[in-house]
């Protein structure tokens, strides 16, 4: 029985001499270091997943325009210094047009920029240019005296996306 107490008090004594705070002294050093980070531009664009007429169109017989808007959207835009993002659209084949079923009919459209109502964009020009968030509305104009039948018409317009050094 002795024994046990002596060895419970060894334990007691060792655990309260482990628990107590031992100080330590450093020297002052100062560390100086250098960060170069080379962070690529980040950016988030946002396009109409598609543009539908909601109206049902008619063939006339003189120029009557209807329109379907849309707007393209950079919701990111992280690291640009100095570079802009060019927003470019495509028709299909490099054609805007739409095209019946089976194509055997097409239905020429023209695109729009809100920044410049006066002038269709071309296969392939810049529909808007971003150096921050923002957006940039258009849209697509169809002259319905165009229209040669009754039918269906789809077709695909394209966007692409480049970065570049800003224009002065």
């Amino acid at each position: 029985m002795k024994i046990t107490i002596k060895i419970v008090s060894l334990c007691l004594v060792l655990l309260l001499m482990g628990a107590m705070s031992i100080t330590l002294y450093a020297e002052e050093t100062t560390v100086t270091a250098t960060a170069i980070a080379n962070n690529s531009p980040i950016y988030t664009i946002v396009v109409p997943q598609g543009i539908t007429s909601t109206d049902d169109l008619q063939r006339t017989e003189t120029t009557s325009y209807h329109k379907e808007p849309f707007t393209i959207s950079v919701t990111e835009a992280l690291f640009l210094d100095g570079k802009q993002i060019s927003v470019r659209v495509y028709g299909e084949d490099g054609v805007f047009a739409l095209k019946n079923a089976d194509g055997s009919s097409t239905l020429p459209y023209e695109v729009f920029s809100d920044a410049n109502i006066e002038k269709s964009l071309q296969n392939g020009e810049v529909f808007a240019t971003f150096t921050e968030i923002g957006s940039q509305s258009g849209f697509v104009r169809i002259d319905q005296k165009n229209i040669t039948r009754a039918d269906t018409y789809t077709g695909n317009l394209r966007f692409s996306f480049s970065l570049s050094d800003i224009e002065e």
